[in-house]
């Protein structure tokens, strides 16, 4: 049901969550994101994006080398 331009709760999409994943996917996923975003010079999200990830982009690149 539509309330104006707004959907109700219950008619929001629903996401499958990551839980099929492995810790190491998605680490590998949010180690993707992360360089995307340094790529492109997003420098506030690198940092907010890093810290709720719990990413460490050089800790994570001497770890997979």
């Amino acid at each position: 049901s539509l309330v104006g331009s707004e959907m109700c709760i219950r008619d929001r999409p629903r996401f499958r969550q990551t839980s099929n994943l492995s810790s190491k996917q998605k680490d590998d996923i949010n180690f993707a994101i992360l360089e995307y975003l340094m790529k492109y010079k997003f420098e506030q999200s690198v940092a907010v994006f890093g810290e709720e990830a719990g990413i460490n982009y050089y800790a994570y690149l001497k770890s997979t080398t």
